[in-house]
């Protein structure tokens, strides 16, 4: 029988035998082991020492202060590392490896069959800022995914919407309805649009918008959803969606045109579904870019290398996935900068004399719609591209819903344009909706009322 010696600074109750193995100069992170320096299981510890640093002290103090119990395990779920390190090939040569532990930075992924086993691992390199993957957001992504592909196979049902003009305030009220039922889902909504003009002049926004939830097992009245806030998340969720099925998988530079509530959304849904390392922002407003870097910047998964683009070539020339959330009326960059193999979610020039994407772009991409039925007739940049005749109905590829349920493909090399088009639909409104009072529920969020 052989025998080697431990060397240990914490002793106590360990048995020979119980922590996992290490093997240095290891090629792949499951080959060398885990390594053990935390004190929840002395008997599973492999390393000399302990954690510290500034993480340390703040949790030595939160337990001596009573706020935090000592026997508290940090979850590592949905986290991961703020920049990608590695792995690099003098990580397998035990003569060159420089860290402790070069895969510590990455031991949520790499070693999750240990951490579901019961072993207390952390991270054992410092990172400057963990980044935090947005389980909500890949909810709602998810749950757009549902809604698109109910609206392509029938079974949700959306009536037209209902325009309500009220001429003494030079306004207009939106009524939309929608109803949709899955295999393991089922949602009734309604979503009410008011456009004011003249509300910023009295300190209130231009679009008011409420969203009322019923149970469509009665029709009881369930909730009341703020809508502004709700439309910009399942806007930017469906392009997340989008994005998930079209572009490349190796996508890490995003350009987001619009930095309104509508462009936030869309770069947290891209960084939900892509590793993006770099994210570019334009607006023609400076102080609204300025404020979009600063609010968003490391924040989530979001990276901390957001940049302003100076122009519109600035923004694209590298962008793997490029987000349009604007109001404007012609195109918002020229066709000739943008990079071969890119993918384009554009969820402005939702009225026909509106426009965000040149018509030789959209031409030459493969096109792909929420609705066929809706962009035919209210997308801009579907309108425009077709009485320039250089599109008819027969270029629309695909919805979105019919990719989510398999019926068509998606992208077909790395080389071409992929376009999604959404004019938005209540259905996505309603699903949104039953997903924010299902967690506003479990959560304990929100008022309960008499109704």
């Amino acid at each position: 029988m052989s025998s080697h010696i431990v060397l240990t600074s914490h002793p106590l109750g360990r048995t020979a035998g119980q922590s996992p193995p290490i093997r240095w100069g290891a090629a792949t992170a499951a080959e060398r082991g885990p390594v053990v320096a935390s004190l929840t299981n002395p008997a599973q510890r492999n390393a000399i020492g302990t954690h510290s640093g500034a993480y340390a002290l703040y949790r030595a103090l939160a337990v001596a202060s009573g706020r935090l119990d000592r026997d508290h395990r940090p979850d590592l779920t949905d986290t991961s590392p703020a920049a990608a390190i590695g792995p690099h090939p003098q990580w397998a040569d035990p003569d060159k490896i420089v860290s402790l532990d070069p895969w510590g930075h990455m031991v949520a992924a790499a070693f999750a069959a240990e951490l579901a086993a019961g072993i207390d691992l952390r991270p054992s390199i410092a990172v400057t800022k963990a980044r935090i993957n947005m389980p909500e957001m890949k909810d709602a992504i998810a749950a757009m995914k549902e809604a698109y592909a109910c609206l392509s196979n029938g079974t949700a049902d959306v009536p037209l919407r209902t325009r309500l003009s009220i001429p003494s305030r030079d306004a207009v009220s939106l009524f939309m309805p929608a109803y949709m039922k899955a295999d393991s889902n089922e949602a009734l909504a309604v979503k009410v649009v008011s456009l004011y003009p003249s509300n910023p002049a009295h300190g209130l926004a231009f679009i008011q918008a409420a969203v009322m939830v019923f149970d469509p097992e009665t029709g009881r009245a369930v909730g009341l959803l703020e809508g502004s806030t709700l439309t910009a998340i399942r806007t930017g969720a469906g392009s997340g969606a989008a994005i998930d099925l079209l572009a490349r998988k190796d996508s890490k530079i995003a350009a987001i045109f619009g930095a309104g509530p509508q462009g936030r959304t869309q770069l947290q849904a891209a960084c939900a579904v892509r590793p993006i390392e770099t994210a570019y922002i334009y607006d023609l407003t400076r102080e609204k870019s300025e404020a979009y870097v600063k609010d968003l910047a490391g924040v989530g998964n979001i990276p901390t290398d957001v940049r302003i683009a100076t122009s519109p070539a600035e923004a694209i020339a590298h962008a793997d996935i490029i987000c349009t959330a604007t109001g404007s009326t012609r195109p918002v960059f020229d066709d000739i900068h943008l990079k071969p193999g890119a993918h384009i979610s554009a969820i402005g020039a939702y009225t026909p004399d509106m426009q965000e994407i040149p018509v030789e772009t959209v031409a030459r991409a493969r096109i792909v719609v929420d609705s066929r039925a809706t962009v035919m007739d209210e997308a801009g940049d579907i309108v425009k591209t077709m009485q320039a005749g250089l599109i008819d109905s027969s270029n629309i590829h695909a919805e979105l819903g019919e990719i989510v349920l398999g019926l068509q493909s998606g992208r077909q090399s790395d080389e071409e344009i992929t376009f999604f088009k959404s004019v938005g639909n209540a259905v996505q409104d309603a699903v949104a909706a039953g997903l924010a009072l299902k967690n506003a529920r479990a959560m304990k969020l929100g008022i309960e009322i008499d109704f």
